[in-house]
């Protein structure tokens, strides 16, 4: 692909206090250039609804961060509700847009985001909304609980939710 050139980072949109950077030891994260007050609607992210199968589980997608290997979309997939129209014998996961499913995972104790579905009920459309858990300080870095410890698809770096 020849050179490549760093690009300056131009905030955009009604969320351009969020920006992707790259955090030393953890990858790509979502950094805020504003104080986000405790309880606030972070972002609101568009939510595809998508049916679990094996095959969607095991699709691999290249990494988007410093690592060597394959990231599996089954991975990056959040838990939905179960809408009272849909099958309720089969899961359901989301894929969202926005910056949602790039939010560094740290434990509960020491996350700054929660998250929650939400289903818009003039359009019917998803969303997965991520609000402050506590103030969160310009310059920090937006983090997220995936799921418990015990069922991470990773190795935590030393140092990372302790």
């Amino acid at each position: 692909m020849g050179d490549r050139q760093r690009r300056d980072f131009i905030p955009l949109g009604q969320n351009s206090h969020l920006q992707l950077r790259h955090i030393s030891g953890r990858g790509m994260g979502v950094v805020t250039s504003l104080l986000i007050p405790e309880k606030s609607l972070v972002e609101r992210c568009p939510a595809f609804v998508v049916e679990v199968n094996p095959h969607l589980l095991a699709l691999a997608m290249a990494p988007y961060s410093d690592s060597k290997d394959n990231i599996r979309l089954g991975h990056m997939l959040f838990p939905w509700i179960v809408d009272e129209a849909e099958d309720t014998t089969k899961k359901y996961r989301v894929l969202l847009l926005g910056y949602g499913m790039l939010y560094n995972h740290e434990r509960s104790m020491h996350s700054n985001l929660r998250h929650e579905p939400y289903i818009d009920p003039d359009t019917n459309r998803r969303f997965v909304d991520f609000y402050a858990k506590r103030n969160i300080d310009a310059g920090e870095e937006l983090t997220h609980t995936y799921t418990n410890p015990d069922r991470l698809w990773f190795l935590e770096k030393p140092g990372l939710g302790q």
